[in-house]
């Protein structure tokens, strides 16, 4: 289900998810995410992490955030975090952190 927020540049947000993260794997399926049916699947929780670091969560946090969302929510992998989910997850959060242009009109 598509969300709308008009502060965020969501392609920017999904180029970051899809790339990076892809805890159920439909880029394996596809080859490919732009205009398909379930571009927005990670839409909700990759907004979250972005909201999260907007208001100052450390880059950890949202690792951690992410990681109970493929491991509780989606019930994907292992439930407890590894040393290697946990280097990705806080990759997929600092590739967030560092790209100031998903969050329209803002100074941060």
């Amino acid at each position: 289900m598509k969300i709308a927020h008009p502060d965020v540049d969501f392609d920017r947000l999904r180029e970051i998810g899809w790339s990076h993260w892809d805890p159920i794997g439909l880029l394996g399926v596809t080859g490919g995410w732009k205009g398909e049916p379930y571009e927005d699947e990670y839409d909700r929780y990759l907004y979250n992490a972005a909201q999260m670091l907007k208001n100052n969560c450390s880059v950890a946090d949202v690792a951690d955030y992410l990681f109970l969302v493929q491991s509780q929510e989606m019930q994907i992998g292992p439930q407890e975090i590894t040393d290697t989910i946990r280097a990705k997850l806080i990759g997929v959060a600092q590739a967030i952190s560092d790209d100031k242009h998903i969050w329209k009109n803002s100074e941060t």
